[in-house]
Formats: structure tokens, sequence, C-alpha cells
């Protein structure tokens, strides 16, 4: 152990505990009418597009990648080769506070070519949520913070959880996009099984 250190703090067991205890506890709140209908929606749709910023860009881009995997036509919105939208595509967006300025202005433009947006955030009642079609509420942000501008946020420190950068919602996000391929893929197998 490095000079300094104090053993009692690098407890990793208690620490992984703990976070497994807060996802645990928060994660009972999740609906499952809503996983439901974003399966629906993503079976029902020729391609999927998928957009955050920062933490919930890489739970995109893992979730992107998944589909992608499974043999969905899924793409990042934000990289610098993707086709226009059109409107039978679905666009997944994924907020924690559903106020990030880019994940509304993603929204705005999509609903504009009448593309169908789940969000996938914390809130609810949010600006994100109300442009929404379709709201998948995650929990993860324990309340709302007076701070609006995300990079604000991240400057001050401000996070409102006791794992590490207030990421409870990123790690909530993973788990749940995780949990839904499982039912995609499982949905796939049957659906095969039912054409042989």
């Amino acid at each position: 152990m490095g000079e300094g250190m104090d053993k009692a703090m690098v407890n990793i067991h208690q620490n992984i505990s703990l976070i497994l205890r807060l996802m645990q506890n928060s994660l009972s709140e999740l609906e499952n009418q809503e996983s439901e209908e974003l399966v629906a929606a993503i079976r029902n749709n020729r391609r999927i597009l998928l957009f955050g910023m920062g933490r919930s860009g890489l739970n995109a881009r893992i979730f992107a990648l998944r589909m992608v995997n499974m043999g969905y036509n899924a793409l990042l919105l934000g990289e610098t080769i993707i086709p226009p939208i059109k409107p039978h595509d679905l666009l997944i967006v994924i907020s924690g506070s559903g106020k990030t300025p880019q994940t509304i202005d993603i929204a705005q433009s999509a609903k504009k070519y009448g593309v169908k947006v789940v969000a996938i955030t914390s809130f609810r009642k949010s600006k994100l949520a109300k442009l929404a079609d379709m709201v998948v509420y995650v929990p993860g942000r324990i309340k709302e913070k007076t701070v609006i501008n995300y990079y604000e946020r991240q400057m001050e420190g401000l996070h409102q959880d006791p794992t590490t950068l207030g990421s409870l919602f990123e790690l909530n996000t993973q788990l749940y996009i995780d949990a839904l391929i499982m039912a995609l893929f499982k949905e796939k197998r049957r659906s095969a099984k039912r054409r042989k």
C-alpha cells in the first residue's frame, strides 16, 4: 500500500457493496411497461439513433454497439459519418437531468423530421421528457440541482449521490441497457424459432 494511504479508506469490497445496494434499491423503481414499450418501439423501427452527452453519451455508445452486435441498424448521433435522419427512425436520448442543452436540441430537431423520440432520464417532468414521445424512467439522480448547465455542474463538482462523481444514473442506465438487450435477444430468439 502507498505511503500515507489509510487502509480503512481503501476497502474496495465495502465500496462495491454500497454501490450495489444503491443500485438495487433505486432500480426497484423501474416500470416494466415502459421497457415493454421501448422493446416494441425498437422492434418496429428500421433504424435506431442514440445520443447522450458526457457519461450518458458513453452509455448511448455502449447501447448502440450492443444493438449492432445483435443485428439492429443502430447509429450513434454525433459521429462523423451519419446518414440523414428519416421519419421512421427512432431516437433514444439519454440524459440524467433531462435538461442538457445538446440533448434537448437533438430531440427538438428530430421531432421536426417526424422521428419518434425516447428519453431515458431520471426526471419525468424535465424538458427532454416533455419533448419525448416516450419516457423511460431510470432512477439515479436524487434531486434536481439548481445549476442547469452540465459543464457548470462538472466544474463545480456538484454530484448528488454517494457514488463517485454522481454516477448512480450512469451505472443504473448501463445495467438497464444490458437487461434490455437481454430482453431483445430473447425476443429475437423466440421469433426465429416461430419462423422455423
